[in-house]
């Protein structure tokens, strides 16, 4: 069995965002997992979430246009695979969920 991770908002965002603190520790780790063949999961809703963090005026960025936010969604759904809303999808995070914390770093 492949071995699999879930990124979460903030892991997707800083990974994507070369402005945000903690950038190049979210780039690494999600480098890392693909080096070692690790299926990497997010879901519709990280997705949602991601939108709405670039999309809102922050202290470090300017908020992203449609036709950029519509280039960074079909980018990350080539990068990572994309579990669908679903009751099986839900027992699916549940049991990614369950395996040893993937993504923990020192500060």
């Amino acid at each position: 069995m492949a071995s699999k991770a879930f990124v979460d908002t903030n892991v997707l965002l800083r990974a994507i965002t070369p402005v945000m603190e903690l950038h190049a520790q979210a780039e690494k780790l999600i480098q890392e997992q693909w080096d070692n063949d690790v299926e990497i999961w997010l879901s519709r809703q990280i997705i949602r979430e991601y939108m709405v963090q670039v999309t809102r005026p922050q202290a470090f960025m300017r908020p992203l246009s449609a036709s950029q936010v519509k280039d960074q969604v079909q980018t990350i759904e080539s990068l990572f695979r994309v579990a669908e809303d679903s009751r099986a999808v839900t027992a699916q995070l549940v049991e990614l969920a369950a395996l040893p914390d993937r993504w923990q770093t020192s500060a």
